[in-house]
């Protein structure tokens, strides 16, 4: 039986959505989400690999509206970023939805797998954390700066350096708001 991280059709998946990043084509980023919420919500597929798709949907969702905004804001279709990001309220409710469900199917996951290996735990917490790292961007994106730095903050004793990374901007970013020098 393969493992999750080595699923043929996953990893495909996983590789067009960054391409679609990689290549800005803000079309195909949005057409990935929802093919990856799909799979996510397949009960054919193990609930690391659901979780894996909510978060490609997740990221590939963040991706398409941070796109989209910049479009809207170079077009003059709004004249500020919180106007152009109103008007995406919907998706970032939906991209809400699908990274909590991808912790959760995570949780479930990893509350029932009593044999993983060390690769099988290597590759879970590289996932893991990546996903609380990308969720907390999210979080500060839409004004949720404290939560955010709460949310890395938790995890700050993990060896991850894209982690402590994002957490220094964060505490760089609320600094920011102290105008007393």
């Amino acid at each position: 039986m393969n493992k999750w991280y080595e699923n043929e059709e996953l990893l495909k998946a996983t590789l067009a959505c960054d391409k679609a990043f990689f290549d800005k084509d803000i079309a195909e980023m949005r057409k990935l989400s929802d093919k990856c919420y799909h799979e996510g919500h397949n009960p054919d597929n193990s609930i690391i690999v659901q979780a894996k798709y909510m978060y490609s949907s997740f990221t590939s969702l963040s991706d398409w509206m941070e796109a989209s905004v910049a479009k809207d804001l170079e077009e003059g279709i709004y004249k500020t970023k919180l106007d152009a990001m109103r008007a995406y309220e919907p998706d970032y409710e939906k991209s809400y939805y699908l990274v909590r469900t991808a912790f959760d199917l995570c949780n479930e996951y990893i509350a029932t797998e009593e044999k993983l290996t060390d690769l099988d735990r290597a590759y879970f917490h590289g996932f893991y954390l990546s996903m609380l790292v990308n969720y907390a961007n999210v979080l500060s994106q839409t004004g949720r700066l404290i939560k955010s730095i709460e949310v890395l903050n938790a995890y700050s004793n993990a060896d991850f350096p894209m982690l402590l990374g994002n957490l220094g901007l964060k505490y760089i970013d609320f600094s920011s708001f102290d105008y007393d020098s």
